[in-house]
């Protein structure tokens, strides 16, 4: 490191590694891959949620007659509430673990998820007959 004292007895003796000769010559291990699994799923998560969001405000405007402004209000509310939770999080975390707090947000997920669950009108599916046009390719 530059910052250390430069003493030529210890520093000829002493190899300098940069970071990408450390990964080549420690390796990446069984922890390594599950960060980059998670990580990658975390994204795939993100990714699937702006999609969502954008088909979600959508319909909102066809569905429950919205002006653009309020259709433009849906995501902005949801990044606002996600920087705050973030945050929330990230202060909890210091304080408690993040091993806690990242069990009692998942716990939280997952129980809201399944509340709203039971709460959704599901589409019927299309009468063949009629609607016999959406189900071949054309």
């Amino acid at each position: 490191f530059e910052d250390e004292p430069s003493d030529s007895s210890t520093n000829s003796k002493a190899k300098r590694y940069t970071v990408s000769e450390c990964i080549e010559l420690i390796g990446y291990g069984k922890y390594h891959w599950k960060v980059v699994a998670t990580m990658g799923m975390m994204s795939a998560a993100d990714s699937a949620e702006i999609w969502i969001i954008g088909l979600i405000s959508l319909n909102l405007m066809c569905e429950w007659n919205i002006s653009a402004a309020q259709k433009a209000a849906v995501p902005g509310t949801v990044f606002l509430f996600m920087s705050v939770g973030s945050w929330l999080s990230g202060l909890l975390s210091d304080i408690y673990g993040r091993r806690k707090i990242m069990l009692i947000v998942l716990l939280h997920l997952y129980s809201c998820s399944r509340c709203i669950s039971f709460f959704l009108e599901l589409p019927s599916i299309p009468d063949t007959k009629r609607n016999s046009r959406f189900l071949h390719w054309s």
